[in-house]
């Protein structure tokens, strides 16, 4: 892993968080309820959007059991949701 700045991209109507793994990021949109889902290779780009109940703000992501989830702000039960691909982590 590391901080090099891979490029920038404006998107969203208020993204706050985000986690990723190798190849893509999922940043939590908070103003506009949704997941994005960016590609950072081969340049950053938007690949997806998940669309969540409530203003995604923590996340979690876990490449072994395929899945991932937020919660909102303020804090909710965890939603689980899935990833435009067919599978999140391949």
């Amino acid at each position: 892993m590391s901080l090099e700045e891979l490029g920038t991209l404006v998107t969203g109507a208020g993204p706050t968080h985000v986690v990723g793994d190798d190849t893509r990021l999922f940043v939590a949109d908070t103003n506009g309820d949704e997941i994005l889902v960016l590609s950072v290779v081969p340049e950053v780009s938007e690949i997806g959007r998940i669309k969540v109940a409530g203003a995604p703000y923590g996340m979690a992501i876990d490449p072994v059991a395929d899945s991932c989830g937020s919660r909102s702000r303020p804090p909710t039960a965890w939603s689980p949701w899935t990833s435009p691909a067919p599978t999140l982590f391949p």
